[in-house]
């Protein structure tokens, strides 16, 4: 099976696995380690969450493609005469 995902929406996924493993685990945890641990993740993951977004130019063709599909084409998939 190939994968879409590319090395820094991975390692955005194991940031944010992480973090729901310190959450999960914060009533076991001390406070301060656990305060540590947190302030470690979040600016890790939030620097790494805007490499995942996609192209404007992607984003724009596929913005119009859904458009057009739901406001120029019949369900059937006829399109309208003018």
């Amino acid at each position: 099976m190939e994968s879409n995902l590319n090395t820094n929406a991975i390692a955005f996924i194991g940031l944010c696995n992480e973090y729901c493993v310190e959450v999960e685990n914060a009533r076991e945890s001390e406070r301060g380690e656990f305060i540590d641990h947190i302030l470690r993740l979040l600016p890790r993951i939030y620097i790494a969450h805007p490499t995942l977004r996609p192209r404007a130019a992607d984003m724009r063709s596929h913005i119009s493609k859904t458009f057009l599909k739901k406001t120029i084409m019949k369900p059937s998939g006829a399109t309208w005469r003018s």
